[in-house]
């Protein structure tokens, strides 16, 4: 999961400004996360959707925005070696199924394959 925390990283450091922001009261896993990786058409050979606790990603880059409570989902292209798409999901308060999908991550990232 390093090679996927470094490409955020550069992400955040070469585009902060760039990253879509979305404000929902719940964060439904389905609708916010689910739905917004298919409007992507991802080829599954090289883009890996990914989401990450808006806590975790502030612990491990200084530059992220500051969220009480969201996920940062995004993509990252193996070819490029690069996040190709991201979107910071700020909510009141996150849904069961995401908070699911949140602990089966692996050094704070969980992989939707």
């Amino acid at each position: 999961m390093d090679y996927i925390w470094d490409a955020i990283k550069r992400l955040f450091i070469a585009i902060v400004n760039l990253v879509k922001k979305i404000f929902r009261d719940v964060i439904n896993f389905g609708r916010d996360v689910v739905g917004w990786f298919k409007k992507l058409a991802l080829d599954p050979r090289r883009h890996v959707p990914f989401i990450t606790n808006t806590k975790t990603l502030k612990e491990m880059i200084h530059d992220a925005p500051v969220v009480d409570c969201g996920i940062f989902a995004a993509v990252y292209d193996e070819q490029s070696d690069s996040i190709t798409n991201g979107v910071l999901i700020e909510a009141d308060e996150l849904d069961s199924e995401t908070l699911s999908q949140l602990r089966k991550g692996d050094d704070g990232i969980t992989v939707l394959r």
